[in-house]
């Protein structure tokens, strides 16, 4: 289904109706901020994440072997959009993909994780004849930039790291010397809210506060 540009402006007040860019939350992170080694065998670490995608409304719905790990695929819906025009309304629901990657490591297993958008349960494209995705048209750019799937991904690794899972390590899977510094607890909460509040679904707005981690001086 695509959305019209009559239909973004009864949704979100836009200076144009410009090209939507849709982004994965790996574009959004980086590759070294959505992975981190979990002081784990394979099978544990894919036990120690599922429920907390779970708790901010992901479920499983796929798992499979995949060489020496485990591959995951967790989905679920974000939110309702309503469109319209000439007398006539449409919804489109938006949501999340993740794919989530568990292979042995020297020192437990690596978990990586990448993100994406999704409508009507099905990925969007975000590259150029990708496969395997739908194209998505026209809509408000924050809802598939990407963002909301990395505040995921960030919030999962950080309960892993309050919980002392995560493994320190100075091998090739961890942020090289000058990257970006991951955000700190009350960072990551202080996004969640920020994003909460552009949020007009009431549903998608509790299971989004629901997944903002405690923070603990």
């Amino acid at each position: 289904m695509k959305i019209s540009c009559v239909s973004v402006l009864l949704i979100a007040v836009t200076p144009s109706c410009a090209a939507v860019t849709v982004a994965t939350s790996q574009d959004v992170l980086g590759p070294e901020r959505s992975r981190a080694v979990v002081g784990a065998t394979a099978l544990d670490a894919a036990r120690l994440v599922t429920p907390l995608f779970g708790s901010r409304g992901y479920a499983l719905s796929e798992q499979h072997s995949a060489g020496s790990g485990l591959a995951l695929r967790f989905t679920g819906d974000r939110q309702v959009v309503v469109s319209g025009s000439r007398g006539t309304t449409g919804s489109t629901q938006l949501g999340s993909e993740f794919r989530v990657a568990v292979t042995p490591s020297p020192t437990g297993a690596l978990v990586e994780i990448t993100g994406r958008p999704t409508q009507d349960r099905a990925v969007i494209c975000a590259r150029p004849a990708e496969a395997h995705c739908t194209d998505f048209g026209r809509s408000v750019a924050s809802d598939v930039d990407g963002v909301a799937e990395a505040i995921v991904v960030r919030g999962v690794f950080a309960e892993l790291a309050l919980d002392g899972a995560v493994v320190p390590t100075t091998d090739a899977v961890m942020a090289a010397p000058g990257a970006e510094a991951a955000p700190t607890c009350l960072e990551l909460r202080h996004a969640i809210f920020t994003r909460a509040q552009q949020l007009t679904d009431a549903g998608a707005r509790a299971r989004l506060l629901r997944s903002a981690p405690e923070c603990h001086a």
